[in-house]
């Protein structure tokens, strides 16, 4: 979250007309973007505590603005009934007009096959509009002129009064429902319409002649219905019952903590005070700290910080420094997990539930320190709970259904019975852990590139993103294309400007690499589970001056992928110990 250190300056208009006047020089350029405002605004802009609380229909904390939207939630806010009510506004504003968004968005709501759950276009509303939801859980996705996407989720209360109040605050943030006349790319549909034939009308009769029996008029067939997918029962690897990250979260009780703080930050947070806001918010979740846990939870803080320089006049020409402070929190909850690849078991090291956060800190000057005081302090402080919170939160809300059935489960019994023997033996300790994280794989891993920026003054990353990758898989032998991957590898790049009255404007550039693997199977209190489990991660973060802002596939992404690259094959990941968890099966 950006603490806005120029709100007060609200307080003097005489001393803001003297602020504007004095600069005669800075290092930094305005944004050269469109003049469209609302590019210029975030999510919590268009959305106040009181439309929340008339959304929801109960009191509600203070707003939580990070990366994953504006999240209001209930006071006493817990992840189940009847305390879980919430929601979330995200607001994408783009320069160009994105054709596949509504089709991309309609495919991952689509994705997963859940009991109860509906998928359906809302006629009438903007562009184009998708009401998903969930029992307990709702989103509605609105579209407008191909470059305003509004998200709107909502949870704990009835589908009717959810998609009602959602529809509601995205008119609002579009100015109404109204189309444009922009058509969005259609999306593919999900099964077939099969018309049943016309009747023929019926033969004249003798005399009186009846008028001929009306034709009707065709009916689309239903389309056939999804097929559920299996659940295992968890008491056995065949049986494994799949888990998301949410589930994860609730289950575990207990973890051992390996905490990586940053030295830099010691002289705003303590290094005690940093480990203990973390097991503070762990303790939220019912989860204690105890040595040799079977889960075992890695956290890793960055403190990192750029300082700019403004030449001023005031009196008398000078210059002033401009410090700003970067901070990325990471969490991951690692286990020991059996990994089948081409029918073998591998035990790896893997994290099934993770997140990261970033903050962003503006320094006052030394002149406004002199006028207002400092409040770096507690800004840093107030930063670093905030990163924590939203960290766990992100993991907390993550509830992805299973979207294949297990193969395991189709195998032959005398198939599953060796699997299931053999993956007591590897969890027992009766196996190492694989040092590379890819032996026994060679297919390439499915590819999800996700660029996010808050304007057209942000550098789209161009095609050759894509390309990097492709060339980085065959440096590490992952090439084979048959068959269904069992990784999945994600790279997201945001670039953020710094519009509107301050100091300094800069990009606030960060990028995750994550690399997971399907169908990852486990011990959890006495239960084989399995979900997709992170093997390897890496995250940059950094501030940019316009002047020295490139396109991020010149220099950026081949850096970030080398290091990503390097680690994967030397298997230098950083992992934690991990105790074993014992298998009584």
């Amino acid at each position: 979250m950006m603490v806005a250190i120029m709100r007060k300056f609200a307080a003097s208009v005489a001393l803001l007309l003297w602020l504007i006047a004095a600069a005669s020089s800075v290092c930094l350029a305005q944004g050269k973007g469109s003049a469209n405002s609302d590019r210029k605004k975030g999510s919590c802009d268009y959305i106040t505590q009181a439309d929340a609380e008339a959304i929801l229909g109960t009191p509600v904390g203070p707003k939580r603005d990070d990366r994953f939207g504006c999240w209001f939630g209930q006071i006493g806010w817990q992840n189940e009934p009847p305390n879980n009510k919430s929601m979330r506004l995200n607001v994408w504003n783009w320069a160009d007009p994105q054709a596949n968004w509504y089709a991309d968005t309609r495919k991952k709501r689509t994705a997963t096959q859940v009991a109860g759950k509906v998928v359906k276009d809302v006629p009438d509303f903007a562009d184009a509009a998708i009401w998903t939801w969930l029992p307990g859980y709702g989103v509605f996705d609105a579209f407008k002129a191909g470059t305003v996407w509004v998200e709107v989720s909502i949870d704990g209360i009835s589908e009717d009064h959810a998609l009602q109040k959602a529809k509601e605050l995205a008119a609002k943030v579009l100015g109404g429902t109204a189309r444009t006349g922009y058509v969005y790319t259609p999306a593919k549909k999900d099964a077939p319409v099969v018309a049943t034939p016309k009747p023929a009308p019926a033969p004249p009769a003798p005399t009186p002649t009846p008028a001929p029996a009306p034709a009707l008029e065709p009916k689309p067939a239903r389309p056939p219905a999804a097929v559920p997918i299996p659940v295992g029962t968890g008491k056995s690897f065949s049986q494994s019952r799949y888990i998301n990250q949410s589930q994860f979260l609730k289950a575990v009780k207990e973890v051992a903590l390996t905490f990586e703080g940053d030295s830099s930050l010691e002289k705003y947070v303590s290094a005690a005070r940093q480990r203990s806001t973390l097991e503070s918010e762990l303790a939220q979740y019912g989860i204690t700290v105890r040595p040799n846990a079977p889960v075992s939870v890695l956290a890793t803080v960055t403190h990192k910080i750029s300082v700019y320089t403004k030449t001023i006049v005031h009196g008398g020409s000078g210059a002033d420094e401009f410090p700003i402070h970067g901070l990325t929190f990471d969490l991951k909850f690692f286990v020991r997990a059996a990994a089948m690849r081409d029918r073998k078991l591998h035990l790896v090291a893997a994290a099934p539930a993770y997140c990261s956060t970033f903050g962003t800190v503006d320094e006052a000057t030394s002149f406004q320190k002199a006028l207002y005081g400092d409040s770096t302090l507690k800004d840093i402080r107030d930063e670093y709970i905030n990163d924590v919170v939203v960290c766990l939160k992100g993991i907390a809300t993550s509830m992805y259904a299973e979207t294949k059935p297990w193969p395991v489960m189709s195998w032959d019994p005398k198939d599953k019975a060796a699997a299931d023997a053999e993956f007591t033996k590897i969890l027992n300790g009766q196996a190492t852990m694989d040092k590379r994280q890819l032996d026994g794989l060679e297919t390439t891993p499915e590819l999800l590139l996700e660029p996010v920026r808050n304007g057209d003054v942000c550098t789209a990353p161009d095609p050759s993103w894509r390309d990097l990758w492709i060339r980085a898989f065959r440096r590490v032998g992952l090439t084979e294309t048959r068959g269904e991957p069992a990784l999945l590898l994600s790279h997201d790049y945001n670039c953020y400007f710094t519009y509107g009255l301050r100091q300094t404007h800069y990009f606030r550039v960060f990028d995750i690499i994550s690399l997971a693997e399907q169908n990852l199977v486990f011990e959890l209190n006495g239960e084989a589970v399995r979900k997709a489990g992170e093997l390897l991660s890496s995250v940059h973060h950094t501030y940019v001056l316009e002047k020295d802002m490139e396109a991020p596939t010149e220099n950026y992404f081949p850096r970030s992928i080398t290091d990503f690259l390097v680690d994967l094959a030397t298997g230098r990941g950083n992992i934690p110990p991990i105790a074993a968890a014992p298998v009584s099966r």
